[in-house]
């Protein structure tokens, strides 16, 4: 039986150099939105607990580069170990639609029973999908305690 990865050692070649942000750093969450003239403008919020659990399509919490190549990392792992099963879906930063302006957008999630797993998605619905997602995966962010509590 494989090792749990926190017992896994960090391989030495490859020890990411962490910087930590200032204490007074506060998180952002940035949204496109549109103008009445049709034009778009970057909007960027105080990251709430609402804005968290429920983002729209477009939405990014920019975490930074570790954050994101551990999640690329896994992505690739895990769609390469369920390639062979034909009706797993494996997704990243996707929204999963419950409602329709509710759901969350968990880093990885592997959704077993999908009737067309090669079809690419924007949000994943789990209403007209018919399936759930088996196991979701949160990568806890080291550096803000606000984020770690939330996710």
């Amino acid at each position: 039986m494989a090792k749990p990865a926190h017992e896994m050692p960090w391989p030495e070649s490859r020890e990411p150099e962490l910087e930590l942000p200032d204490d007074e750093e506060e998180v952002m969450l940035q949204r496109w939105v549109e103008r009445p003239g049709g034009g778009f403008e970057l909007l960027e919020m105080p990251l709430t607990l609402e804005l968290y659990l429920n983002p729209r399509l477009g939405d990014k919490l920019p975490q930074g580069e570790l954050h994101g190549d551990l999640l690329v990392e896994l992505k690739v792992l895990l769609g390469r170990y369920f390639k062979p099963q034909r009706d797993v879906k494996v997704l990243m930063d996707v929204k999963h639609q419950f409602s329709p302006s509710r759901g969350p957008s968990p880093d990885i999630s592997i959704i077993r029973g999908v009737s067309d797993p090669g079809r690419k998605r924007s949000c994943f619905n789990i209403v007209k999908e018919g399936v759930v997602p088996s196991l979701v995966i949160e990568v806890l962010s080291p550096f803000d305690a606000r984020i770690r509590q939330m996710d």
